[in-house]
């Protein structure tokens, strides 16, 4: 699809987490994320360095995504991200009916995730 429309006013997105750095490495020209909601100046980071054709840099900062991004999507969108937000500001989630918050083990993987990409410094986005 992309090699179809690379000639084409037409732009391919990542809807996908887990497949932002492939599809941008294929020619995709961006990302509606999660994980953005959450980190979004590491997301941003790894999606300019693969359009930047920075490879290696945008690897890395997906591998460091990886973790985070599976603990989103243990549960149905928002909840995890909900969570995510709530930890980060030292507060407990506001969930309404029917959604419902993350178990305690979930809740504390979850917290494992954010804790690794705290001890990261920040990215910048390659020019």
């Amino acid at each position: 699809m992309i090699e179809r429309t690379s000639d084409e006013q037409f732009s391919v997105l990542s809807g996908d987490d887990g497949l932002t750095l492939p599809i941008c490495s294929l020619g995709g020209t961006g990302t509606i994320s999660v994980v953005a909601n959450v980190e979004p100046e590491r997301t941003g980071a790894m999606v300019g360095a693969a359009l930047a054709g920075h490879m290696d840099r945008a690897r890395d900062l997906h591998y460091e995504l990886a973790p985070l991004v599976r603990e989103l999507f243990v549960e149905t969108n928002p909840i995890p991200v909900k969570e995510a937000m709530a930890i980060r500001e030292g507060h407990p989630p506001h969930v309404r009916s029917p959604l419902t918050r993350l178990s305690t083990e979930k809740r504390a993987d979850l917290r494992e995730a954010l804790a690794a990409l705290a001890a990261e410094p920040t990215p910048e986005v390659p020019a």
